[in-house]
């Protein structure tokens, strides 16, 4: 190099997807709308560089979800969480299996009566629940900022619960960026350090 110039350290990125919070969200906004999951990490790249001004440099995408092992329709989706989203350029993929409730929703009224089963056409109410899914995210993205692999992370979820672990994160000097849905995660965009509009460049990895 000459003179005084010196060489701009490209900025270390890792982006945390929480599945289904992305999947639904999205579909509620435009219920058509299918992702090509290998364009997503490259343009939310160019984001967050446009966003910081700086070069950036993609490390990995965790994608978080989660699936119902007794569903036909979830064993398709496990099937193609484990051996197609591995192949997108750094990712790093966890689907768990969902847990069956064990309580149904209960009534509104004095008494709260729990309801097992639908009074309709008798089908149960228990379903299955996600656990664990927000939980795996935060540490993940804690080992990651705590062991010094990356600068920035982006976080594609619209779940308040993530707000303790991103104040935790900007004590450690940790940028942390959210992508948004207009409309949704308004809290998770208040208490970032910054954020951009992911539905509003949805054309460019639209599937």
């Amino acid at each position: 190099m000459q003179g005084n110039q010196q060489d701009i350290v490209p900025v270390k990125a890792m982006f945390f997807i929480d599945f289904w919070n992305y999947e639904l969200t999205m579909k509620s906004l435009e219920p058509v709308f299918l992702t090509n999951w290998f364009a997503l990490p490259p343009i939310m790249t160019q984001e967050v560089s446009r966003l910081l001004a700086m070069p950036v440099q993609y490390e990995r995408c965790f994608i978080f979800g989660s699936y119902n092992p007794n569903a036909s329709g979830d064993i398709k989706l496990q099937n193609w969480a484990k051996n197609v989203l591995p192949k997108i350029p750094g990712a790093l993929v966890n689907f768990f299996p969902r847990q069956k409730r064990i309580k149904g929703p209960c009534c509104t009224g004095s008494g709260h009566h729990e309801i097992t089963m639908c009074p309709i056409c008798n089908a149960s109410m228990l379903g299955t629940q996600e656990k664990g899914v927000d939980t795996h995210i935060a540490i993940e993205m804690f080992d990651m900022a705590y062991s010094g692999r990356c600068d920035a992370i982006v976080l594609v979820s619209a779940d308040k619960d993530f707000i303790p672990a991103i104040k935790k994160l900007w004590q450690r000097g940790v940028k942390v960026i959210h992508a948004y849905f207009p409309g949704y995660g308004y809290e998770l965009a208040t208490q970032s350090w910054g954020s951009f509009d992911l539905f509003k460049l949805r054309d460019q990895f639209r599937r």
